[in-house]
């Protein structure tokens, strides 16, 4: 089990990056638009999506939580998610953006 890690970089480092990752097979990479986000149930909508999660009950973050620490359903090395426009993400639900961004 690796480390999660948190890089706060500016947008065009971002695109260099997300380029390089999406280069990658051995890294699956997401991308969400944080300005799209504005809540949880706007975030676990995408996330479910992204991720593929198996199933999921909308207001279970501890399901949510053992998910997205797992996620051994795709058979990746690594796993990037780059929340572009970060000030606007979650940005109806701070409490919650914490909670998410410390798993």
């Amino acid at each position: 089990m690796h480390d999660n890690k948190i890089y706060y970089i500016s947008e065009e480092e971002a695109k260099k990056k997300i380029k390089e990752l999406k280069q990658r097979e051995d890294i699956y990479s997401v991308v969400l638009d944080g300005s799209k986000i504005k809540n949880w149930d706007d975030y676990i909508r995408i996330i479910t999506k992204e991720f593929r999660f198996p199933t999921f009950e909308k207001r279970n973050f501890a399901g949510y939580t053992d998910y997205f620490t797992d996620l051994m359903w795709i058979d990746k090395d690594a796993f990037a998610l780059f929340i572009l426009n970060y000030d606007k993400f979650m940005k109806d639900d701070i409490i919650t953006k914490e909670f998410i961004m410390n798993r």
